[in-house]
Formats: C-alpha cells, structure tokens, sequence
C-alpha cells in the first residue's frame, strides 16, 4: 500500500515544494494541484515506495526547519510592527517567520470621511489587536477592504473586521472571490487536524533523534522541528475564531474607492493610492 501523501492535502503540497524548492512547507495551502507540480515530484521524489516518498517530506520539513531560528519566543500570531508609510498611511509588518508559519503584512489608508484596509493577515485574534491600534490611530470607520489574493493569511482575519465595522464592503478580484469561496470553508474545516498530525510527526521525529535517512538528527534541527511544532500547537486556538468571510464586492479590471480627499485605485496589478500629488503602490 502506498502511504505517500494523499493528492492534494498539505503533505501533497509539501512535497511538491520540496520538489521545486520551494520554503513556505507549513503554510496551510489548499490551491489546486497543478501538472508542474505533479511533473515535478514524478521526476524528482519517487512514489514507487511510499517510504521514500515520507521520507523526501520529512527531509523538506527538516531542511526548512534547519533555517528557522526563534526571534524573540513570541509566535507568528502575537505580535507585529506597525510603522508608518506615510501620512494617514501605515503597515502592519509581520514578522519573519522562525517556524514556517506566516502572516502577511497588512495596510491601513485613511482618508478624510473614512478608512481602507489592505488585507487582514490569518489570525482572527491579531485582526483584533489591529483593530484596536487603528482605533487608536483614527475615529473614522473602516469602510473598505482589500484582499490582494486568496492564500489564507491575507484572508482569514476579515471576519474580525466585519465584525468590528458592520457593512464592510470586502473588494477582491472575482478571480480571488471565487477561490476564497471555494476554498477556505473546507480549510478552515480540515486544517486543524491536519495541522495536529504534522506536529505530532515532527515531535516524533525530534524524540527519535534520527533524520529519515538513519543519521543523527543534530541538535539545532531538533530544536527547531520542536519550534514548528509548538506553533502549530499555538496557532489552533485561532481555528475557532475563523470565520469564512469572502469578498462581498469582485471587479475585474479595476475599481476606485474615494475615501474623503484620497482615492485609492484596486486593479489586478496592485493597489494606488493617490492624494494631491503623493502615490504608493502595493502589489496584489
């Protein structure tokens, strides 16, 4: 019996990138497996023995773990930077990630009757840190929001968002509305107990000591496999407060929000923003 990955689950994934290179192994992902993966991991991992195939992910798991290093033993999900880019113009910096788990930055445009926010990150808790802070910085309400793609740590914050700003019009690609919509019900569904048994792997895999190929499993790699894990762990609190909300307005060439003296411009290449003769960009 094969007990390679099953196609198109996490692991699936995760060996596709390790096939091409790739470094966001942890990550929850759920795109539709394309044929350059499956190429790939046809030419590069062999699937005839389902115990090369474990092996090959474990190995990307371990490579990738290799490069994490903790910052400062806080989590993904507790703690950002806010930095100003301008006047009325701030971002939410993430930061980098010591486990393979991410958040994505997030912006906030405020114009003068009302205000826009470039996506939410994945973490309902920390959407609601960001709310409080954009509070702080601003009386006026968040109208719009962008989401500048589909992957979940642009996405899974918006329900917070709605929550705080009742009639928030989410903006999106219809391309992005429609796999958010496809996509996050069965994720947020799943991911959680895929999520548990990656951690319960790599804890194993750290108590043995051992990488798959019988060597010893060095110590830095071990610390940092228990740190992947242990995010993991940490992060399935948020499973809880994620609530798919999708874009509720799609366009398909562009669309232009005036948000009281400053228009911000969304098309499929980015976000613009324009007041008097100031412009910033932010790719979608």
């Amino acid at each position: 019996m094969n007990s390679g990955p099953e196609k198109n689950s996490p692991a699936h994934f995760l060996a596709a990138d390790a096939a091409l290179g790739c470094t966001g192994v942890c990550k929850a992902r759920s795109r539709p497996f394309s044929n350059d993966h499956a190429n790939a991991i046809r030419k590069l991992l062999p699937s005839k023995k389902g115990g090369k195939m474990r092996a090959a992910i474990l190995a990307a798991l371990i490579s990738f773990a290799a490069t994490c290093v903790a910052q400062n033993g806080k989590f993904v999900n507790d703690q950002y930077k806010l930095q100003k880019v301008a006047d009325g113009v701030y971002t939410f910096i993430a930061p980098e990630s010591d486990s393979g788990v991410v958040q994505s930055n997030c912006t906030v445009i405020i114009g003068d009757d009302a205000v826009l926010v470039v996506d939410t990150g994945q973490f309902p808790s920390l959407a609601q840190k960001m709310i409080a802070d954009i509070k702080k910085l601003t009386a006026k309400p968040v109208r719009y929001l962008v989401n500048t793609h589909w992957h979940f740590d642009h996405v899974w914050g918006n329900g917070a968002f709605r929550d705080a700003y009742p009639g928030l019009t989410i903006i999106s690609t219809e391309f992005t509305r429609d796999l958010v919509n496809r996509e996050g019900p069965k994720t947020i569904k799943n991911q959680p107990e895929v999520n548990r048994k990656q951690s319960a792997e790599l804890r194993k895999l750290a108590a043995d000591g051992k990488l798959p190929d019988g060597r010893a499993l060095p110590e830095d790699y071990k610390a940092s496999l228990l740190r992947l894990a242990d995010t993991l762990d940490h992060v399935e609190a948020e499973f809880p407060l994620t609530v798919h909300t999708p874009p509720n307005l799609g366009f398909e060439k562009e669309i232009e929000v005036d948000l009281g003296h400053r228009v911000v411009k969304t098309c499929g290449s980015g976000v613009r923003i324009q007041a008097e003769t100031q412009r910033f960009g932010f790719p979608m």
